[in-house]
């Protein structure tokens, strides 16, 4: 019987030391849980209004700070992130390599298909309409611009360091500064709490790294 023991537990540690090897391994693969919970969270915050203190004050302190030539510069900002753009986007970026064209607008077109569906299943109100300075009439959480121009930029981003330009790392900034720009546009034009872009923004970027980690470094998908 302690020999049976013995050899279960000796057995144990090297089962338990294989999978902690496995998993410092592919640690990778599982990077996209850490903004998928934290979007959870948020969910569970705005659910429990637990957010409304944030909210209300980030989005008093945009209200405060508004005025005409701001105003003008986020709408620019915030057009950037917005369907006619990123869609513009995406055909440059076919023409110049379809295949990597073909997948970016596959993954636009289902985040933007998730948006509506959790949308629709939330029903989370905007902000009061007559603080809003750009149209917008369909539910408020998630941020569809902030969803959309974090899997777009992400992307696009990706796509860039494979490619022969210069100085990217100044086009890693460039383009996580952009989606920064877009998500705090949409809280600035009164359109989104603080919680609709942030919740945005964490799923998007769960959904990148799973693609990215599980099916855009896969060797098998890219042959």
């Amino acid at each position: 019987m302690f020999l049976i023991i013995v050899r279960l537990l000796v057995y144990q540690h090297i089962l338990l030391k294989r999978m902690v090897k496995e998993l410092t391994k592919n640690y990778k693969q599982w990077l996209w849980l850490i903004p998928f919970i934290a979007f959870l969270l948020d969910f569970f915050c705005i659910t429990y209004r637990l957010s409304t203190g944030i909210d209300q004050e980030v989005y008093q302190f945009l209200h405060t700070i508004q005025n005409p030539v701001l105003t003008q510069i986020f709408k620019m900002i915030t057009f950037l992130g917005s369907s006619y753009c990123l869609i513009g986007l995406g055909i440059v970026v076919a023409i110049i390599q379809y295949k990597k064209g073909i997948l970016y607008g596959i993954h636009l077109g289902l985040v933007h298909i998730i948006n509506n569906m959790i949308k629709a299943f939330i029903k989370r109100p905007r902000p009061n309409p007559i603080y809003h300075l750009v149209k917008e009439t369909n539910y408020s959480f998630p941020s569809g611009h902030a969803m959309a121009s974090t899997i777009a930029y992400c992307m696009l981003d990706d796509y860039l360091q494979q490619t022969s330009l210069p100085y990217k790392n100044i086009i890693h900034i460039v383009m996580y500064s952009l989606i920064f720009l877009i998500c705090l546009s949409r809280v600035y034009l009164g359109v989104h709490y603080f919680s609709d872009v942030l919740g945005g923004f964490l799923f998007s970027l769960s959904y990148y790294l799973f693609i990215k980690y599980h099916y855009l470094l896969n060797p098998k998908h890219n042959a």
